[in-house]
């Protein structure tokens, strides 16, 4: 019996391995249509300047972000690359002042911050060309939320900055030279 679990359990380790990488149903959604890319290679790199604040629990900011550009990007080309470094993705808390009326609750704002350079190598060492994105949102929430409740508007900023990222990326002409046709 032992010696058969063992068999399942290795049979299975291949299919955990893969799906480590994909987002848990619930937690994450991609809302718009993957788009094909005409490079050989899509790199994303993780050069982080700020820490999270403390608290956040799976899923992080740069699980989320993977997990999109992942289901958000996929190269059909035979050369070149597009490179996306990720500076900044992090999550900022902001208490406001106590109200003076006892009857309101304090405040706090929370921002997503995401800062991302992308490139574009249409030869193997030296871009073509090279942009920045900033993109940024914000909610405003009750003191008194509690961890699970905070970590739902955590969440909700950052796929609202990566969204506004999304955006910021379509209005580039020069990373339409890149997208396929398709």
């Amino acid at each position: 019996m032992r010696l058969l679990s063992l068999l399942l359990f290795l049979a299975l380790l291949p299919i955990q391995a893969s799906m480590a990488n994909a987002a848990p149903a619930g937690l994450y959604s991609l809302k718009e249509a993957p788009i094909e890319l005409d490079v050989k290679n899509i790199d994303v790199v993780y050069e982080l300047r700020e820490k999270n604040i403390a608290g956040f629990k799976d899923p992080t900011p740069q699980t989320i972000l993977t997990w999109w550009f992942q289901d958000r990007f996929k190269a059909a080309g035979q050369k070149g690359r597009v490179k996306f470094v990720v500076h900044d993705i992090h999550i900022k808390e902001t208490p406001h002042e106590k109200p003076a009326n006892v009857f309101l609750s304090p405040r706090v704002t929370f921002e997503a911050t995401l800062f991302v350079t992308v490139s574009v190598y249409k030869s193997p060492t030296e871009p073509t060309n090279v942009f920045h994105i900033t993109a940024r949102s914000q909610s405003q929430e009750s003191e008194s939320l509690s961890l699970f409740e905070r970590q739902k508007v955590w969440t909700s900023l950052i796929e609202r900055a990566i969204n506004t990222f999304d955006q910021e990326l379509a209005k580039r002409q020069v990373f339409h030279q890149v997208t396929t046709s398709s």
